[in-house]
Formats: C-alpha cells, structure tokens, sequence
C-alpha cells in the first residue's frame, strides 16, 4: 500500500479504571500465587500479550496458554510457539471451542504442582491446592477456559470486551484453584499494528477506533495474506485503492441497500466485523512486525505514516518555462523532464503542495470554502447573524459538502487531477466523524474540502470560482 493508504499513527489511551484496579489487586496478591496462566489469543500472539505484565506477577512461573486456535493460521502461530519457547515459556495451545488439548495444560500444571509440592514437604509443610492466576486481555479467552476446567458454567461469556469486572476465587478441583481477574491492557496502545489487531478482534470496544477504518485494515490483510478467503467470502480478489469502491462491491453482493438503491455502508462494515468476532473467517494471523524474527503477528499492514509539509508559501505561483503548473499530469511530465537544479527546485516546491496531509488540505479548504459561501449569503441580502447562520448550513455541512461532491462527480464536471485530489481527501485517515454524521459522509466532504484547499494553494482562484458557480446556480 502507498503512503497515502497508510494508517494513520494511533495513541489510544483506553484504559477503564477497573483495569487500573486489577493491576493493583494483583500486585497485592501476587504472594498467595505460586503459578500463572496468561492467556493469548493464537490469531494474535504478539498483539494479545499484555505488555506489562512482568511488573505485577514478579517471577512466578507462567504458563502461556494460546487459545482460539481452531481460528488461527496454525503454521504462523507454530513459529511464534517456537519463538516464546526460546524465551523461556512453556506454551500450551488450546481449541477451547471442541474441548482439545485440555489435558496438555493439565500435564504442564501437574510439572509444576509436582515441584511445588516437593518444596512444601522439604519445608516441613502440608499440601494445599495450587493456586494459579488467570490474566489476559479483553476478550482472549479467559472464562471459556475457566468453564472448560470446572466443567460448568462458572463465569459469564461474553464476545464483548469487559464481562468479568471482579477478581474471584474458583476452584477447579482437590488440586488447584483459579484467581480470576477481568481483561487488562496497558496505559497507551502507541503501536499502530496493535490498535488495529485489537480492535480487529474486538480486544478494545468498538467505539474507540473508527470502524471504517478497522474495516479496511482487515479486507486489505486478507487480501496480502489471505485473498482465497477475501474472494470466497466476499466474492472480490482486490481491495481498491478508493476503498468506498470495496465497500460498494461488498454492499451490492451481500444486499446491503438502502431507499433508493444505495449501500448501507454501516450494514456492511457491521457485517465484516461481525464475521471477524465471530470466528466465520477462520485460519487467520495478525501482522507486526516489531520482532527481530521474519514472523508475522497478524491482521496489520506494514504503516507509513503520511509526510506533513506545511512550510509553503502560499504567494509562490510555481511555473516551469513560463506556464503556472496546476496539473497533476503537468507535474508528473515535469518530473520526468527535469535534470537541472532549477527544474528540481520548481519539483520540490511543488512536491509541498503534493506531499501536504490531505486532513491539512482539507483544514484549510473548508476555512476556504466557508469565506465563499459567507460572502455570497452576505451579496443576496441577508445580514443578522442567525440567519447567515442558518442559511449557511446548507452549504458548510458535512451532509451538504457530500451532496455537492456526489453532484460535480455524476455530472463529470471534475477532472481528472481534481478527482485524484478528491480520492486523497476521501481516503485520508482521520478520527470519528462528527456527531449526526455518518463515516462515509464525512469522507466525501472531507474529499471536497481537499480539492477546495488544493486549488487554493495553487492560487487557481478561477476553477474555484467555476465550482462555486456550479454550486450555488448563479
């Protein structure tokens, strides 16, 4: 993927106070401890383990319990056995779904029971159950585990970060008992590649990342890693570069329309995230590739953070042989031209108009675009403040901004330069859209309001005027 596909750099600082509070219970219980279970999600080994965990459990023994792996590439997550292996763990994987493997955790905590014991009767002390710490993140498996040891129902199961809200004391049997302890992440989720698995995997709630953009980092993972999957499933063998295209393929093949013929986008971003959580697309892995070894940890493409160049001149008018370049094709046939020192000076100054985050750009078009409209309601007339107020939202909003970006593309009035600007501004990674406005609105008026900050940079004050012209009617 190309920079301008890259994901934007994630700090999520979700961090509930009950996960705080477990911390701290923990670190003051962690003496009555003698063994830990950590639990992993196998489709993400690397992005499920808690990243702190070492301060709080000192160094009692640990077994890394890897569940869920009747849904992961069991080829790739061998390779991260082998790896936490050579760190000193011992790894147990388990299908918790058909009840495998159980007996292997078994035998690894009687390894150890055996030596715990040993060391009670050299202290002149009776035997007692074994009590072990059960951690992990949201969601990764810990209460179907604790079901499957008691053989009942002991703790509710949920697919939704943040069921088990308390720590509780379960016995297993006559030889050990669990400390159960609710979901824990870490402070700042600084890493790209984890937000996203997370989040992917419904680790983190799903308000906290955009969906939209949880949603194509899944379909474009599939597609680098898995595209048999991505083509059985979803009926496509590429993810488009625009990826509302990929949305509208989906949303047409699954029937996923509104009034009037056209795609429910949030229906069909649902719909994939919930195939996802619920496990229907099977045999998956993330991808991180923060570890020295050539093993990737699951659903995450490599990210390049897009340049940010905001040191113009807005004044300069950038000409090449007497003719102002406002061309996309003019600036590529520059470049493929050019071998002075002067032409590569005129490519770099126009390199920061190209280069300029497309959010940038649209900051700036919508100060832009907003000035045009203020005038223009103040020439018809109108002047108390509430009324310019009023008025001018049926211009500046999110809603409105779509409309008029949908209109001037069905009647191909842009070109194609200002449709590649347009793409930009639409595939741009940016937070949660506003209240009342859907994902997909926001990024086409995200999109004009790029191509309106464009044009502006380029000083082609005429094509704006045209636009506005088209726009307004008069």
């Amino acid at each position: 993927m190309e920079e301008e596909n890259s994901f934007q750099k994630t700090n999520i600082n979700w961090y509930p106070g009950h996960m705080a509070k477990t911390k701290r219970l923990i670190s003051e219980n962690i003496n009555l401890i003698d063994l830990v279970y950590e639990v992993v999600d196998a489709r993400m080994p690397y992005s499920s383990k808690i990243k702190d965990i070492d301060t709080y459990i000192k160094s009692k023994p640990r077994i890394l319990v890897m569940t869920k792996t009747d849904l992961c590439d069991m080829k790739e997550t061998n390779k991260w056995v082998k790896f936490y292996e050579s760190k000193g763990y011992k790894v147990v994987l388990l299908d918790l779904e058909h009840n495998k493997n159980l007996n292997e955790l078994y035998k690894a905590t009687d390894m150890i029971m055996e030596d715990f014991s040993k060391k009670n009767i050299d202290k002149g002390l009776l035997n007692r159950r074994l009590r072990i710490l059960i951690v992990g993140i949201p969601n990764a498996g810990k209460s179907t585990l604790i079901n499957r040891l008691v053989g009942k129902k002991a703790t509710n199961v949920g697919n939704m970060p943040g069921v088990t809200k308390n720590l509780n004391w379960i016995r297993i049997n006559e030889k050990f008992e669990l400390l159960d302890t609710p979901g824990i992440l870490w402070p700042k989720l600084e890493e790209n590649n984890v937000a996203l698995n997370l989040a992917s995997l419904t680790a983190i709630k799903e308000e906290i990342l955009p969906l939209y953009d949880v949603v194509e980092y899944i379909l474009r993972t599939l597609l680098k890693y898995y595209p048999n999957a991505l083509k059985d499933r979803y009926g496509i063998d590429t993810v488009e570069e625009d990826f509302i295209e990929t949305l509208e393929v989906i949303g047409k093949r699954r029937g996923c329309l509104i009034k009037g013929g056209e795609i429910d986008y949030d229906k069909v971003i649902s719909i994939i995230i919930n195939e996802i959580k619920s496990g229907i697309i099977k045999g998956i892995k993330d991808s991180c590739d923060t570890l020295e070894i050539s093993v990737t940890d699951g659903y995450l493409v490599d990210n390049t953070s897009i340049k940010i160049n905001t040191n113009y001149n807005t004044d300069e008018i950038i000409y090449y042989e007497g003719i102002p370049l406002q061309s996309l094709e003019g600036i590529r046939n520059l470049k493929r031209k050019s071998n002075t020192p002067s032409d590569i000076k005129d490519i770099n100054l126009i390199n920061k108009y190209l280069e300029l985050n497309p959010l940038a750009l649209a900051y700036l078009g919508d100060s832009v675009y907003e000035v045009y409209i203020r005038r223009y309601l103040i020439d018809k007339g109108i002047t108390k403040v509430n009324d310019l107020t009023k008025s001018a939202k049926d211009y500046v909003s999110a809603k409105s901004q779509s409309k008029i970006l949908n209109k001037l593309i069905d009647t191909n009035f842009l070109t194609e330069d200002e449709l590649e600007i347009v793409r930009r501004g639409r595939n741009s990674k940016s937070h949660k859209a506003p209240k009342n406005t859907d994902i997909i609105t926001y990024k086409y008026a995200t999109g004009f309001e790029c191509l309106i900050g464009y044009l502006y940079l380029q000083n082609n004050n005429d094509r704006i005027k045209l636009i506005m012209k088209e726009i307004i009617g008069d």
